[in-house]
């Protein structure tokens, strides 16, 4: 087995002041060096905190996040977080976006250059180089932020359901294009959706959370053959173990919210 690389030991993290509430509460997590796990969930039950804590960009309240042996305090470029908006600049072209990310590497032109085709290649869009964002479609955009990302050769990828503005023909596409990307680098990723099919297509596991404050309720581990067609009766056996799992939580916290927020079908 590759190297365990990620840790969360007993992560909470609490806002509110005085009247501080809980958002996640005692999450363990551990990841393998090239592993991609999903965070399946409802909307609103504390998962773009996950990866913000992950990210550096919140402090847990209690509990630790480990990082290749040292505790995670601050953003780093050791891990790269991609949004569901992409972030991009207009003003810009597609070349000029996915070198942004290098501006303080201290690399010449060419070897920027170099790095730029190789990932402009890798995500289907070297003949796009010199377009504008603009003028591009909400799929291409993702697959610009995919690899802004990856040039700054993170450890971590984090993706807070990058998919999810995409209609359901390009959402297949671009899972498809995450695979292969995945399966080329080998990076570690946590993907955030709260599609259960999006979940048991990427994933090597998959933690199910709860509702707010977002624990985890059960861990899955997908060793289905890639690629992962969805009316394949293994994949179906786990869709609905993970939908009872979901009804269970529904029934216990009469949490409305749990159910209509989750997607049991693909989209």
């Amino acid at each position: 087995m590759s190297k365990e690389i990620l840790k969360l030991e007993n992560v909470s993290k609490n806002f509110g002041g005085k009247n501080e509430f809980p958002a996640i509460k005692n999450i363990n997590i551990s990841l393998h060096n090239g592993e991609l796990a999903c965070v399946l969930g409802p909307s609103g039950c504390g998962k773009t905190v996950l990866l913000r804590l992950v990210a550096g960009f919140l402090k847990p309240t209690t509990g630790r996040i480990i990082l290749d042996d040292k505790e995670i305090n601050k953003p780093g470029t050791d891990r790269i977080l991609i949004f569901q908006d992409y972030i991009l600049f207009p003003w810009m072209t597609v070349y000029s976006n996915i070198i942004f990310g290098l501006e303080k590497s201290g690399l010449s032109l060419r070897q920027k250059k170099v790095l730029a085709d190789k990932y402009l290649k890798m995500v289907g869009l070297t003949k796009f180089k010199n377009w504008y964002t603009h003028n591009l479609s909400g799929g291409m955009k993702q697959r610009i932020a995919i690899a802004r990302a990856l040039i700054s050769n993170p450890r971590v990828l984090l993706m807070d359901e990058p998919f999810a503005a995409l209609d359901s023909q390009s959402r297949k596409h671009m899972r498809a294009n995450l695979e292969k990307i995945w399966q080329k680098t080998k990076k570690t990723i946590v993907f955030v959706t709260h599609s259960i099919n999006e979940a048991i297509v990427l994933a090597d596991t998959i933690y199910l959370l709860s509702s707010s404050p977002a624990r985890i309720k059960k861990i899955y581990k997908i060793s289905l053959p890639r690629p992962r067609p969805q009316y394949d009766s293994k994949f179906m056996k786990i869709a609905k173990d993970i939908e009872k799992e979901i009804a269970k939580e529904f029934k216990n916290n009469f949490n409305h919210d749990f159910k209509n927020n989750l997607i049991f079908k693909d989209i």
